[in-house]
């Protein structure tokens, strides 16, 4: 009896403290995401979200912009916008010759106060180069605290 609760308790333990992220390529891409996760994890209403990862990319990059919308319930919460170059890929200058395997990638963005505690969040990444091609598209799901 005494192990069967043991169990129970660390199962709980590991689903408390596991990832509330997930995340999925879609198309079209050309900068393949293949780890992904957020800091801090769940997100916090008033604080600022960082999610870092790794992606295979598999062009140049010239520049360009990218852009997330937050969705709550299928409706738009906050949409973002960024330079590519000065946010997304801190350590590569523009252009950023590909192909590049485990490209490093960051990208921050606050939490409105006014988010609803307990909420799962749904959202979109997409990023252009500076011909306005899409290399980059990532949807993605998280909880907030």
């Amino acid at each position: 009896m005494k192990i069967i609760s043991l169990l129970l308790i660390l199962s709980f333990v590991a689903v408390c403290l596991g990832s509330t992220l997930t995340w999925d390529n879609c198309q079209p891409n050309t900068f393949n995401v293949t780890s992904m996760t957020m800091n801090p994890d769940p997100a916090v209403p008033g604080k600022s979200l960082t999610f870092t990862g790794t992606a295979n990319q598999q062009t140049d990059i010239t520049g360009g912009t990218w852009s997330t919308t937050v969705y709550l319930g299928g409706a738009p919460l906050q949409t973002f916008t960024g330079n590519n170059c000065q946010g997304l890929l801190p350590n590569c200058p523009c252009p950023c010759n590909g192909p590049v395997t485990n490209q490093a990638f960051t990208l921050t963005v606050p939490v409105s106060i006014a988010t609803p505690h307990g909420a799962t969040l749904n959202g979109k990444l997409t990023a252009v180069d500076s011909t306005n091609t899409q290399f980059a598209c990532v949807t993605y799901q998280f909880n907030v605290k």
